[in-house]
């Protein structure tokens, strides 16, 4: 794959989506372990439990630079946001870049939320987390998206179509 390859860009990121998708269906099993059952659970994961874990830190260590070649593309073929939103067959390419990139962001944010009910159901949600944070803050950063430009355009783009 060559840079700059939008086509293989969106299989991959619907790749990613994908196993995001499993990943949320998968807490579904963790939510039937009672607290009792989940305990000796968490004091075996130690630093690889919930957010602390090394693959959501990877994530969060590698939104930007994800977002940073987007842009780049996006420079490239001198549009933004906007106009491709606008005039989404002109951009198609970059149309479905931006759509796979958007479901992506929406399955990390159904992941941190699934999260945070999975933590307030087996720990509860005044507990500290690994890191002495109250576990009641995953519920306000599972609504942060890793990429909030794209969510921004939207607003942009419904505003233009219905002025306040």
């Amino acid at each position: 794959m060559g840079r700059g390859d939008l086509g293989e860009a969106v299989l991959r990121l619907q790749r990613v989506r994908e196993i995001e998708r499993v990943l949320v269906d998968q807490i579904a099993v963790m939510e039937t372990l009672s607290p009792a059952d989940y305990h000796p659970i968490r004091q075996t994961l130690g630093h690889g439990s919930g957010s602390e874990s090394p693959g959501f830190a990877a994530i969060l260590h590698l939104a930007p630079a994800v977002y940073g070649a987007f842009e780049g593309q996006l420079r490239q073929s001198k549009a933004t946001l906007l106009a491709v939103h606008q005039d989404r067959h002109a951009h198609q390419a970059l149309y479905g870049l931006i759509q796979a990139l958007m479901d992506v962001d929406s399955w990390f944010q159904r992941f941190r939320e699934a999260h945070y009910h999975l933590v307030k159901r087996v720990i509860g949600s005044e507990v500290l987390s690994l890191k002495g944070i109250p576990a009641s803050r995953l519920e306000h950063t599972s609504k942060e998206p890793l990429f909030p430009d794209l969510w921004h355009a939207i607003n942009e783009m419904t505003k233009l179509d219905w002025p306040s």
